[in-house]
C-alpha cells in the first residue's frame, strides 16, 4: 500500500536558533507611562515599547512562509478563525460559533465588529478569499482545506462550507491566518510592496519600515480583545544571522529570545536571565511497521516502549529539555495520561506473557508456522546528529532487553520511500502535533497518515464514537488515550521543549505555548 507522505508529520524543520528578541536600540525616544494594574510589574513606571529581533525572513506573506520564527511574528498582525491556548482546547478567534448541519456541511459564524488595521470591516468575503487562495495554490496551509468542496456566503458574518468527505474535526484545521480580500485581490497577493506593509486584524498593526527593512508595529486599539493592551509599540529589527542575534542577547542589547536549542544553558548561561520552558509541537517517536509479523503484536511494541530509557536520552542528549509522553498528547492537556517507566524486567515479562521465548538467538516465537526473532532495523535521518545519538542509545537499551537493533542512517528521501513501499521495520521520526484530533488520523485504518499500518477493530469503533458522540467526548477521548497507550500503534518518546529567555528588566505575564509563543505579549514591558 502506497501512501502520500506529509513531510511535517515525518520530520520537523526546526529553526535551531529561533530568535525573538528585544533590543535597546531606539527608533524613537522611549515613552514612559504609569500603570499599577500590570501583572508582575513591581514599579508603577514602565516602558511600553519593546524591540524584537528577527532573522532569516523568507517572506512576510502569512500563507507562504515556512519559517516558524516569521509565522510567530506574523501572528501579532494576522489572526485565524480558531486557535488553541494552554488548555489545548479550541477557542474562537475570528470565528465565534460553528456547527454541523449534516456529516458534510458546516456553518461558521464570524465575529462581528472586527476591523482590519485600515479601518475596513472584516467580512465573510475575506474568509472566502483566503480559502480560495489556499485551495487553488500550493501554500503552507493548503492541505488544511483539501477536503473542501464548496464555500458559500450566507450573509456578511456567516458561511456554509460543504466537504467532499466526512470530517468531524474540520473546524480544528482552520487555525491559519485570514487576509483581507480588498488589499490582496488580483495581483496583490504576490505584490512585495503590499507584503512588506501587511494589514491584519491582530493586536499590532504595521506602522513603517526603514531602509534596512526594520519594521515598526503599533498597538491596534480597535482590536476586539484590547482589554489587556499594555505594550504599545514593537520594533522588529532584522539581523543577518542568528549568531548576531545571540550576541545581542548576551550583551543585553536584546532582552528576550525564544530558542529551540536544547543546550541553551551552555550557549546563553543562566546568570541574570529568567527562563520559561514550554513544550513545542515536535513529538519524537518510533514508527513500527505493523505489517511486520513480530511488530504486529502490541506486546512487542509495548515491550520496546518499556525497554527504552527515555529519561536518560532526554538528560544526556537534550539537557532535560523534553517531556516524556507515551502518546502524542501534550503533557499539560487534560487528556494526558501517566507514562510507562523504564523497567527491563516488566518489558521481559510482557514478552513472556505473550509466549515469546528467549534463547541464545534472542526472543523467538512461532507465528503462523514461521519462527520470528525480535531483531529489527531502525532507520534514522542521517542529517540529524541528535536523532542518530538517540537511535544509538535506543539500540543499547534494547540490546539489554535481548532485542537486537541495527541502526541504519539514511536520507529523508529514503525514509519517505520506505514508508510509501511499507519497506521498513522501525523509523525514528517526528510528528508535528498541532492539535489532538490530528493524531486520530494516524491510527485510522487505511488513512494516508497511518504510517505504521496499524489496524484495530476496537480503535475503529472508538474513533467512530469520538466523531458522532459530542456529549461523551471527554470520556471517549480518555478511552482513546488509554487504548493508544496499551496498543502502542506508535512507540512514543517525548515532546521537545522550547525556552523563552528574558533579561531581568523585561516584565510581563509570560505564558508561552506551542501554539502561541507570544501569548500575553500585550502585558510585556520593561
Amino acid at each position: 500500500m502506497r501512501k502520500k507522505i506529509i513531510m511535517l508529520l515525518i520530520t520537523i524543520v526546526i529553526v535551531l536558533g529561533f530568535v525573538i528578541g528585544i533590543k535597546n536600540v531606539k527608533m524613537e525616544p522611549e515613552e514612559i507611562y504609569e500603570d499599577t494594574s500590570l501583572k508582575n510589574v513591581s514599579t508603577e513606571i514602565y516602558v511600553d515599547e519593546l524591540n524584537l529581533a528577527i532573522s532569516e525572513v523568507d517572506t512576510l506573506n502569512p500563507l507562504k512562509t515556512k519559517n516558524s520564527q516569521v509565522a510567530s511574528i506574523l501572528s501579532l498582525i494576522y489572526e485565524p478563525l480558531v486557535t488553541y491556548e494552554s488548555s489545548e482546547e479550541l477557542e474562537g478567534a475570528l470565528a465565534t460559533e460553528w456547527s454541523k448541519l449534516d456529516s458534510y456541511t458546516w456553518i461558521i459564524k464570524l465575529r462581528e465588529g472586527v476591523k482590519w488595521h485600515s479601518g475596513k470591516d472584516f467580512l465573510a468575503e475575506d474568509v472566502i478569499f483566503t480559502f480560495n487562495l489556499l485551495r487553488n495554490n500550493d501554500l503552507t496551509y493548503s492541505s488544511n482545506l483539501k477536503n473542501v468542496k464548496e464555500i458559500e456566503k450566507l450573509n456578511e458574518y456567516s458561511l456554509k462550507i460543504i466537504l467532499n468527505e466526512k470530517d468531524d474535526y474540520f473546524i480544528n484545521k482552520l487555525n491559519f491566518p485570514i487576509i483581507p480580500e480588498y488589499y490582496f485581490k488580483n495581483e496583490g497577493f504576490n505584490n512585495e510592496d503590499k507584503l512588506n506593509r501587511p494589514i491584519g486584524t491582530g493586536a499590532y498593526k504595521y506602522s513603517s519600515m526603514d531602509e534596512e527593512k526594520n519594521i515598526k508595529l503599533e498597538s491596534n486599539f480597535s482590536w476586539w480583545k484590547k482589554d489587556s493592551m499594555k505594550l504599545r509599540r514593537i520594533n522588529l529589527y532584522r539581523y543577518d544571522t542568528y549568531g548576531e542575534a545571540i550576541k545581542a542577547f548576551k550583551s543585553t542589547e536584546v532582552d528576550l529570545i525564544v530558542t529551540n536549542m536544547s543546550e541553551w544553558q551552555e550557549k546563553f548561561g543562566t546568570i541574570g536571565i529568567n527562563s520559561y520552558s514550554f513544550e513545542n509541537s515536535e513529538y519524537e517517536l518510533i514508527i513500527p511497521n505493523c505489517q511486520n509479523m513480530a511488530l504486529s503484536e502490541n506486546s512487542v511494541r509495548r515491550a520496546i516502549l518499556q525497554g527504552i530509557n527515555r529519561e536518560n536520552i532526554i538528560n544526556s542528549i537534550y539537557n532535560d529539555n523534553a517531556s516524556i509522553s507515551d502518546i502524542p498528547i501534550h503533557t499539560n492537556s487534560k487528556n494526558s495520561i501517566n507514562n510507562a517507566e523504564y523497567d527491563l524486567e516488566k518489558a521481559k515479562q510482557i514478552l513472556i506473557n505473550a509466549n515469546w521465548n528467549q534463547n541464545e538467538s534472542g526472543w523467538q516465537k512461532d507465528i503462523n508456522g514461521r519462527i520470528q526473532t525480535l531483531n529489527f532495523t531502525l532507520l534514522v535521518n542521517n542529517e540529524s546528529e541528535k536523532k542518530i545519538e538517540t537511535a544509538e542509545k535506543i539500540k543499547d537499551d534494547l540490546l539489554e532487553l535481548g532485542i537486537k537493533i541495527t541502526v541504519k542512517k539514511v536520507s529523508m528521501d529514503t525514509i519517505k520511500k520506505a514508508i510509501e513501499q511499507d519497506d521498513f521495520d522501525l523509523i525514528l521520526a517526528s510528528f508535528d502535533i498541532k492539535n489532538e484530533t490530528e493524531i486520530q488520523e494516524n491510527v485510522l485504518k487505511n488513512n494516508s497518515k497511518n504510517y505504521s499500518n496499524y489496524s484495530s477493530d476496537e480503535m475503529e469503533k472508538l474513533l467512530e464514537k469520538l466523531r458522532i458522540d459530542d456529549k461523551s467526548y471527554n470520556e471517549n477521548m480518555y478511552a482513546f488515550a488509554m487504548l493508544y497507550k496499551n496498543d502502542a500503534p506508535y512507540i512514543g518518546l517525548y515532546f521537545k521543549t522550547s525556552t523563552m529567555l528574558t533579561n531581568k528588566s523585561v516584565k510581563g505575564n509570560f505564558e508561552p505555548t506551542w501554539s502561541n509563543y507570544f501569548r500575553n505579549i500585550t502585558t510585556f514591558c520593561k
